[in-house]
Order: structure tokens, then C-alpha cells, then sequence
């Protein structure tokens, strides 16, 4: 978030030392959101997105359970966790805080960072029939839901 404040500072600046400020002249600053969410998920790595499954056993597929929360913290960073739990007999479980939160509170879909390229893409399609998407990436290894395959939700707060 500091770094996305930064480059809008500097964008802001360059447009009132060429005189552009104006109505379309300096970008806009960047958005603030707080994204909570969570459930399970049936996932499989990327490029096997035709793969059944319905059991989260069948080929490279597994159950998923996550947890997050984000958001700007007053410090102009960011605050929240992400919580991952692998159901494949592993035990795996990943716990990290929040280094870093994209978001596009119009589109109603956020990007949560931790390390140097972990993250998880969420975006809310609305209660009802919609069904939120989810995106993972850990450990250099990106992971999808499979169409239909989510138990959970995510929510935009103002």
C-alpha cells in the first residue's frame, strides 16, 4: 500500500510542476477497501481448471479452507491476515499477516500479498447465485477453484 501511496504522491506532483492539475489532470488516488472473507474451497492447480472435482481427492484437486481480512491501516499500510488450511493429509497450514492490499472496490475484487510472490485474489459477485471467485498462489505453485466448487464469502465493506 505504501508503495501504490508513493507512486501516487510522485504522479500527483508531476502533474503540478507541468501544470496539468485540473479535472482529468492528476490520477485519482488509489482505492481504500476492507475485504473479509472465508470458507472452503475445491481447488486445482492452474491449468487442470476441466478437472472434476467433485470430492476434492480426484487428481491434482484438494480441499481448501480460508480465512482473510484487509484493509489501510492509519499508517498508510496495511493490516489483516490471510489463514490457509490444506485438507490433503499434509497438515499444511499457512498463517501470514498482510504485506500488501489491492483492490478495486468498484469490480469488488482485492489481491492480498504476504512474502515476495504468495498472494490470494478474491472478488465478490454479490449474495444469491453469484459465486465469489478465489485465487491462490503459495509457494510458486497457483491454485484455482473449480467452477461451482466454493462453500464461503467474500465481503467489500465501505
Amino acid at each position: 500500500m505504501r508503495s501504490v501511496l508513493l507512486v501516487f504522491g510522485i504522479l500527483c506532483a508531476l502533474c503540478v510542476l507541468v501544470g496539468a492539475v485540473g479535472a482529468t489532470g492528476c490520477p485519482q488516488p488509489p482505492p481504500l477497501c476492507k475485504v473479509t472473507g472465508g470458507g472452503t474451497v475445491y481447488v486445482c492447480e492452474e491449468g487442470d481448471a476441466n478437472s472434476l472435482c467433485i470430492d476434492g481427492n480426484n487428481g491434482e484437486c484438494l480441499k481448501v479452507t480460508i480465512g482473510f481480512n484487509a484493509q489501510p491501516d492509519k499508517q498508510n499500510g496495511v493490516k489483516g491476515h490471510v489463514t490457509i488450511v490444506f485438507h490433503d493429509g499434509s497438515g499444511m497450514k499457512v498463517q501470514e499477516k498482510v504485506t500488501s492490499l489491492l483492490c478495486d472496490s468498484g469490480l469488488k475484487t482485492a489481491t492480498m500479498q504476504w512474502g515476495d510472490s504468495d498472494y490470494l485474489f478474491v472478488k465478490d459477485e454479490g449474495e444469491g447465485p453469484g459465486i465469489d471467485v478465489i485465487k491462490l498462489r503459495i509457494g510458486g505453485t497457483v491454485y484455482e477453484q473449480v467452477d461451482g466448487e466454493y462453500n464461503g464469502n467474500v465481503q467489500f465493506h465501505s
